[in-house]
């Protein structure tokens, strides 16, 4: 899935590999039911900016272009990928 929307969501984003994580996430038993792609969507680029799951967290509006466009840019790569 991941090599079907690269492509598209690169046009408008930088795609970076994560670094290894310890942090907790349930998203890995989802996948076991149905294949996804697990994407970190920055949302505040401040070196000292709360974390998602801080209660001092702040959402910055002009971010959520950034993230609507990836979403359809992953669609577009999804339904390509599937067409074929």
């Amino acid at each position: 899935m991941v090599e079907a929307i690269r492509p598209l969501v690169s046009a408008n984003a930088t795609v970076v590999t994560p670094t290894v994580s310890m942090a907790g996430e349930d998203f890995a038993t989802f996948q076991q039911q149905i294949p996804g792609v697990f994407a970190f969507i920055g949302s505040n680029g401040a070196p000292d900016a709360a974390d998602w799951h801080d209660p001092h967290f702040i959402g910055l509006d002009e971010t959520l272009p950034v993230g609507i466009q990836y979403f359809v840019d992953a669609a577009h790569g999804l339904s390509t990928f599937a067409a074929k």
